[in-house]
């Protein structure tokens, strides 16, 4: 399920004060079809966007897309293979993106560094 609100948070008994306890990345993917009007000007229609997180490809909606549009796998081979492992995905540059299927220690630890100097800085 799709979740648009990225941070988990908890509030701290010792202090009262709420601290980020997880993070859930999610990437928007946008896609919006150029033509051109009776002027020469070009214009956008269509716009269209999808959202990738754990693994998954999910519409505007929420509803999960099980085969992905030509115009998303575009994209998302613009992005860096660590942006697509954050959110789950691992590609190889010869193929299209697939769900990862397993994510590397090296990011958990490197999640669990950030949110420690998250909480640093908030107390």
């Amino acid at each position: 399920m799709l979740n648009l609100k990225p941070h988990k948070t908890a509030k701290d008994s010792s202090t009262g004060r709420t601290k980020v306890t997880g993070v859930t990345p999610y990437l928007a993917l946008g896609y919006a079809e150029p033509y051109q009007n009776n002027k020469g000007h070009t214009l956008y229609r269509s716009r269209q966007t999808v959202y990738l997180q754990a693994g998954k490809a999910y519409g505007a909606g929420g509803k999960e897309i099980k085969e992905l549009p030509d115009w998303v796998k575009v994209e998302m081979g613009k992005l860096s293979e660590q942006a697509l492992l954050d959110v789950g995905f691992s590609v190889s540059r010869s193929e299209a993106p697939s769900p990862a299927l397993s994510r590397p220690f090296r990011r958990k630890v490197r999640n669990q560094e950030i949110l420690e100097s998250i909480s640093e800085t908030h107390d």
